[in-house]
C-alpha cells in the first residue's frame, strides 16, 4: 500500500523575488518547504539561475498551480520552445515534486499506473507507476509530449483529470487525488492544427479531453530574453557575440515558425553553443567567424541533413561577416565581469550590475552597490537605461543588507555581473552616486554628460572605459 505525505505549512514569498519579475514584487505566494521525505525531495527540480521567466508565464502558472480555476493544464508550442522546462523552473521555484513521463505511440495506460513485477527474491508484487504517486504525494506530473499518447490512454485518464479517484484493479485501491495534485501536459500541436505537418505522430485528440485542461500557447523566447539568459549562464561570453547568438537564434524560428527554416534553434542548443565558444576563447578571439560556424555545427548542424545544415549555416554565415573581436570584448561589456585597476590604498569600491531585460518588458537598468572602507557607509542604487530614468539611492543600509540585496539580484531578479571599480581615498560616498548617475545617462546615449567635479569625472571615465562607452563629459 502507499503512503501519503503530510501537508507543511506555506511561507509567504515575494512572487517577483521567485520569478525574477520586477512588476510582481509586490504580490506575495505560499511556498512549502522542500520535502523532507528523501525519495520524495529528490523529485524537486534543481533552479536554474540563468532561466527567464515572463510576466505572462508566471501569471498563468500561479492561476494553474493555486487550483481554484482548474488542476490540469495543456501547454501548446513549436519544438525546443522551452515548455517542459518551464515547468521545471517553476516547480523548483516552489520546492514542488515533479513526475516527468515521455508519451510515446506505444505507450499503455498501465506504464502511468503501475504493473506487476518478479523481485529479485522471485515473488511478484506491485509497482506504481507516476500517475498514483504524483496523486497520492500532491505532485506534479509532466506528461511531456501528451499528444503523442494514443487516444485510449488519455481516454482512461479523463476520471483523474475531473478530480476523481484513481482504482488500481492488481491491489484493490482506490487513490483518492490530494488536493495539491496537478497535471501538465505538453505538446508541439495540440490541435492537429496546420503545424501538425512538422509533427509525425502525433494523435488527433478529442475536444472532450482538451476540454479538461487549462490552455496555455507559448513559443520562443525574444532576442532580448535569449540574451538575458546566456549573459547569465555564460557570463564570460563577449556581449556582441551573445547578442549575435541571440539574434541568429530568432531568425532561424521565424523562419521555422513560417516555414522557411528546416529546424529551429532551441534555447538549450544556444546555451551548448555559448559553453563551447566560452572554452574555446582563445580560439574565438582569434578566428570568431570560424569558430562560431565550429561550435553551431558542433552543437546542432553536424546532425543535420547535408542541405538543411547549408541553409542554417548560410545564414549564420551572412550575420557574421564582417565579426571581429579584440581582447577588450573579453575583459568588458554586459554581463563580462571587469576590474578596473586599484588606486592606491582604495576605499571606495563599487558593484555594477545591469538587467537587460527587467520585468519582461525590455527594460535596460542598472544597479550599483557602493561601500566606503573609511566612512563605513553603503548605499545602493538603480536606474534606467531604456527609458532612461536617474537614480534612486538607498542610503546608510548595512553592507551585510546590501550584500543580501546583490545576490538577490544575481540569482533571482534578472541582473548580470556587468564589472568592478577600485576607487581611492579621495573619492568620497557622494561623488560614487552623482558619478554612477552619470555613467547610466552615457550608456543611454545622452551626448554631452554634465559631471560636478573632477573626481565624478574621473569615475564615469573609468567606468566608461571598462565598459566600451563613448562619451563626452563637460563640467558644469
Amino acid at each position: 500500500m502507499m503512503s501519503g505525505t503530510m501537508q507543511a505549512e506555506t511561507t509567504l514569498v515575494s512572487l517577483g523575488d521567485l520569478f525574477g519579475l520586477e512588476a510582481i514584487r509586490g504580490l506575495r505566494y505560499g511556498v512549502p518547504p522542500r520535502p523532507t521525505q528523501q525519495d520524495i525531495e529528490d523529485l524537486v527540480p534543481t533552479p536554474d539561475p540563468a532561466y527567464v521567466f515572463t510576466l505572462d508565464e508566471v501569471r498563468r502558472l500561479i492561476l494553474w498551480e493555486g487550483g481554484e480555476v482548474g488542476r490540469n493544464l495543456m501547454i501548446g508550442g513549436p519544438t525546443g520552445c522551452g515548455k517542459s522546462s518551464l515547468i521545471e523552473q517553476f516547480c523548483a521555484r516552489l520546492n514542488r515534486p515533479l513526475y516527468r513521463f515521455a508519451c510515446h505511440g506505444g505507450m499503455l495506460f498501465t506504464d502511468l499506473t503501475g504493473q506487476m513485477t518478479i523481485r529479485a527474491d522471485g515473488s511478484t508484487g506491485f509497482v506504481y507507476g507516476p500517475l498514483p504517486r504524483a496523486m497520492r504525494e500532491g505532485a506534479v506530473l509532466l506528461l511531456d509530449e501528451g499528444n503523442m499518447a494514443p487516444p485510449k490512454v488519455v481516454g482512461a485518464l479523463n476520471t483523474v483529470l475531473d478530480d476523481g479517484p484513481l482504482f488500481l484493479p492488481e491491489t484493490g485501491e482506490l487513490i483518492q487525488p490530494s488536493p495539491r495534485f496537478r497535471v501538465v501536459a505538453t505538446g508541439n500541436a495540440i490541435s492537429h492544427g496546420m503545424d501538425a505537418v512538422h509533427y509525425r505522430g502525433t494523435e488527433r485528440q478529442n475536444i472532450a479531453y482538451l476540454l479538461r485542461y487549462l490552455q496555455f500557447q507559448t513559443s520562443y523566447k525574444t532576442a532580448t530574453e535569449e540574451a538575458a539568459i546566456l549573459h547569465r549562464a555564460v557570463p564570460g561570453l563577449p556581449g556582441k557575440v551573445i547578442g549575435l547568438i541571440a539574434e541568429f537564434a530568432h531568425e532561424v524560428r521565424s523562419g521555422f515558425l513560417e516555414g522557411s527554416s528546416p529546424v529551429p534553434v532551441p534555447t538549450r542548443v544556444t546555451r551548448k553553443w555559448a559553453a563551447v565558444l566560452h572554452t574555446r576563447a582563445k580560439a574565438l578571439r582569434n578566428d570568431p567567424v570560424n569558430e562560431m560556424l565550429f561550435g553551431l555545427k558542433f552543437v546542432l548542424t553536424d546532425g543535420l541533413q547535408a542541405d538543411h545544415a547549408k541553409a542554417i549555416e548560410g545564414t549564420l554565415s551572412r550575420m557574421i561577416d564582417k565579426l571581429t573581436l579584440t581582447d577588450e570584448d573579453f575583459k568588458t561589456g554586459v554581463g563580462i565581469p571587469a576590474t578596473i585597476p586599484a588606486q592606491e590604498d582604495p576605499t571606495m569600491e563599487l558593484v555594477v550590475l545591469l538587467n537587460p531585460n527587467r520585468g519582461g518588458k525590455n527594460e535596460i537598468r542598472v544597479w550599483v552597490l557602493g561601500s566606503c572602507d573609511r566612512t563605513g557607509k553603503t548605499f545602493t542604487a538603480s536606474a534606467g537605461i531604456t527609458p532612461f530614468t536617474p537614480f534612486v539611492p538607498k542610503e546608510d543600509i548595512s553592507r551585510q543588507d546590501a550584500m543580501i540585496a546583490l545576490q538577490q539580484k544575481l540569482n533571482q531578479r534578472g541582473y548580470v555581473h556587468c564589472l568592478d571599480v577600485k576607487l581611492g581615498p579621495s573619492v568620497g560616498i557622494e561623488a560614487a552616486r552623482r558619478a554612477t548617475d552619470a555613467f547610466t545617462k552615457a550608456v543611454a546615449g545622452a551626448k554631452p554628460v554634465a559631471v560636478s567635479s573632477p573626481a565624478v569625472r574621473d569615475i564615469v571615465s573609468a567606468l566608461c572605459k571598462a565598459s566600451g562607452t563613448q562619451v563626452e563629459l563637460v563640467m558644469n
